[in-house]
């Protein structure tokens, strides 16, 4: 399962503001992991990818090149998507563009196969 939700947005890309947001994504890792699932978080994908290509800064041409297309990825093979409340412009497009159906009564889960 994905889990999907702010991580740059709202911090002006102050780096304890967006450990602040990668430790609310990490917080729903455990209660997604309890039930048999295996908890994705497309930032920690995609940081060692942006690391190894040059990234330097948060929001550099390479963070925009490698961090959706990662979310985008691991959305079509993930079998849900939990998306986090909270502002996040990358995390409310990537969910906008995958191909998930609402799981009934969890107005935040998405499911990528049909219930």
């Amino acid at each position: 399962m994905l889990i999907s939700g702010p991580y740059r947005s709202g911090t002006n890309d102050n780096p304890e503001k967006m450990a602040a947001n990668q430790n609310a994504l990490e917080a729903a890792s455990w209660p997604i992991f309890q039930p048999g699932y295996i908890p994705m978080i497309g930032e920690r994908v995609a940081q060692p990818v942006w690391q190894a290509a040059g990234g330097k800064l948060p929001g550099d041409d390479l963070h925009e090149e490698i961090f959706c297309p990662a979310a985008e990825r691991l959305i079509s093979i993930c079998d849900a998507v939990l998306r986090l409340s909270g502002e996040g412009q990358q995390s409310s497009h990537c969910c906008c563009r995958c191909p998930v159906q609402p799981i009934s009564g969890m107005s935040l889960v998405y499911r990528n196969t049909p219930p």
